[in-house]
């Protein structure tokens, strides 16, 4: 990780793609992002606001999968 400080997401941007060149690192992202919203479209379309929480429980499982992969940071 880098402890640089960044003073604009163009600065900070050539980082973070950097830490993301990896397929399966960006599978887990695209794979998170997606479950993420269709899970906040149903819960909202359905009314059933408890089913949010689940949104922390998908994002929590993605980061410990790209984590466990070790192929994030090159």
């Amino acid at each position: 990780m880098s402890d640089k400080q960044y003073q604009s997401f163009k600065q900070f941007y050539p980082f973070y793609l950097s830490q993301h060149r990896n397929a399966v690192c960006r599978a887990l992202h695209y794979l998170g992002s997606v479950l993420v919203l269709m899970m906040l479209a149903y819960a909202t379309y359905s009314q059933q606001y408890l089913l949010l929480w689940i949104l922390a429980v998908i994002g929590d499982w993605v980061m410990l999968f790209d984590f466990l992969t070790g192929k994030k940071h090159h």
